[in-house]
């Protein structure tokens, strides 16, 4: 195998496709975006495959003749990686064409199938033991198989997730992993040692192998989906092959370059933020990670201002659309009550599933509302800054619920919806601003003790990444309301890409060690501590509002 000159590191979100070129070295020397478009109309929510595979091409294409124009010598031979969106289901022929558009994680469609199964005694201890997350729907990709193949029970079409449909139409080859698949519900989940090389001195090795390149027997019986619908399940730490010569043309680059298998973005966030790689990835002792189980008390805070030395973990925090929490986990294990739970990490290990629902849209579409516009405009965002570094903690006893969705973890609601709480006539647009971000960072307080009980540790700082790591004095915000320090990672827009690129590298030099995080030489934000009994009130309203609003948002929902 040639070894690659350049790496390449695709993200493909909710809203745009980013691509970075990095040198072996690990430094930052393109970057490309294109935007995206989708169709939204509840319960539906698709995109253009074809739009993604074009915004891919390009942006690789830019980014490869900025750093390696064409007439200075032959195309460069690179690595490619590619993370996305994940839980959104792209059905493909067997050369990774599309033959339909992309299922989003937002599309609702196949919850009443997934529902159907849930009925069916059994299942629900069948799909924790053996999975992790019952068969709910609510946008999870095992309801969006169940409602393609219900649409065209006879076809031949197999459904990937995005990252895998854009190695497909780089490669030509149709491959998947058990971590790529995660929301697929179709694979055994309970061995920590699943990718492990073969071992004489682990009797379960070989075993637990086999569990990770099929997909699961019962859980394929009891779903009534054919294997043949689905992708082939490739070991995660070998490339899925080489780009095709017609695609290797469009790219500038070189016919031997090799492409990475995929990774969902959230696992690219611990791989940028360093939160991937702080267990040996061994099974918890607890049948369930519940609180109880534990021994850690969910509903109590973690006190970090006594001054003593702080032992703990680190957890990534990607702020975008959504907001994802990220951290390494012990091995396999569930909170249902809360919505948390562990999945595959793509190289091996467990990674902490925390969704917290929207992020970055949150304070994006009440801009766009308090201007009466579709869509935020341009300078918005600077105005939001402004309006950041002007107003006092708490922004005027103003309260942002950001369940403009819905809810996620720690508490699942599909009727809870947004607002602005504690408007008076004193009230600024400032204040109304302010309390958007505010609003996010309750929301993150919330879920971060629920995820420190599920994983038995304290969370001593937060890397924060994404779009949101950009807007100037968000980052403090987050340090005070969830009271913790808040270190910003090196170019954060596109460090889910850089993380794709550097593992690529990583997976066609052979080397075992994940990329290190891209953290970055600013000091780490701290909590400012006298803002503390502001927050800390507010916090309390901000969870009593949503316990309180439950029956006003049912009644809504069904009038």
């Amino acid at each position: 195998m040639t070894r690659p000159s350049l790496a390449i590191g695709v993200d493909v979100g909710s809203t745009n496709v980013k691509v970075v070129a990095v040198s072996a070295d690990g430094s930052l020397l393109a970057h490309q975006q294109r935007s995206l478009a989708s169709d939204e109309r509840p319960p539906v929510c698709e995109q253009d495959p074809e739009q993604i595979w074009e915004a891919v091409l390009e942006g690789v294409a830019a980014c490869v003749a900025e750093v390696a124009p064409a007439p200075a010598g032959p195309a460069p031979t690179v690595a490619i990686g590619v993370a996305s969106q994940y839980s959104s289901t792209v059905p493909v022929r067997a050369d990774g064409a599309p033959t339909g558009p992309v299922v989003m994680w937002g599309d609702r469609r196949g919850t009443d199938a997934c529902r159907r199964l849930l009925a069916t005694p059994g299942n629900f201890e069948l799909w924790v033991e053996r999975h992790g997350i019952p068969p709910i729907g609510g946008g999870l990709s095992l309801g969006h198989v169940l409602h393609l193949i219900g649409e065209d029970p006879h076809g031949d079409s197999r459904f990937v997730e995005v990252m895998d449909y854009v190695t497909a139409r780089l490669t030509g080859r149709v491959t998947a992993t058990r971590h790529t698949m995660f929301t697929t519900q179709l694979c055994d989940n309970r061995s920590a040692a699943a990718w492990a090389a073969g071992d004489a001195s682990q009797p379960d090795t070989a075993n637990a192998t086999t569990a990770a390149l099929r997909y699961d027997p019962e859980l394929l019986a009891a779903s009534g989906i054919d294997p043949a619908r689905l992708p082939e399940l490739v070991a995660p730490d070998r490339p899925v092959g080489e780009v095709t010569p017609e695609v290797a043309a469009r790219l500038g680059v070189a016919a031997r370059s090799t492409v990475a298998t995929g990774i969902n973005d959230t696992a690219a966030a611990a791989l940028a933020t360093g939160a991937a790689a702080q267990r040996d990835g061994t099974q918890l002792d607890a049948d369930h990670g519940d609180a109880a189980r534990l021994g850690v008390d969910s509903d109590d805070a973690v006190d970090l201002d006594d001054g003593a030395p702080q032992t703990g973990v680190i957890a990534g925090l990607a702020i975008g659309t959504t907001a994802v929490l990220v951290t390494s986990a012990p091995g396999k294990a569930e909170d249902l009550d809360h919505e948390i739970l562990s999945m595959p990490a793509p190289d091996g290990g467990y990674l902490v599933m925390a969704e917290n629902g929207l992020g970055g849209r949150v304070p994006e579409a009440f801009l766009a509302l308090l201007d009466g516009a579709g869509a935020v405009a341009a300078g918005q965002f600077a105005e939001a800054e402004v309006a950041l570094a002007s107003t006092e903690p708490g922004a005027g006893g103003v309260l942002c619920l950001p369940w403009l969705a819905g809810s996620m973890a720690p508490a699942g609601s599909d009727t809870a919806r947004g607002g602005l709480v504690g408007v008076s006539l004193a009230t600024t647009r400032s204040q109304l601003i302010r309390a958007t971000f505010e609003g996010v960072g309750h929301n993150l307080a919330w879920l971060l003790r629920h995820v420190e009980a599920f994983i038995g540790e304290t969370i001593v700082e937060l890397r924060l990444t994404g779009g949101g790591a950009e807007v100037a004095g968000w980052p403090q915000v987050i340090a005070d309301v969830v009271n913790r320090p808040v270190r910003v990672v090196a170019d954060p827009s596109v460090a889910v890409a850089r993380a794709a690129a550097l593992r690529a590298l990583a997976q066609v030099s052979d080397r075992s060690a994940a990329p290190a995080e891209s953290a970055s030489p600013e000091p780490v934000l701290s909590s400012n501590p006298e803002t503390r009994a502001v927050y800390d009130g507010h916090q309390r309203a901000f969870e009593a509002t949503f316990e309180a609003l439950g029956p006003v948002w049912n009644l809504l929902s069904s009038s």
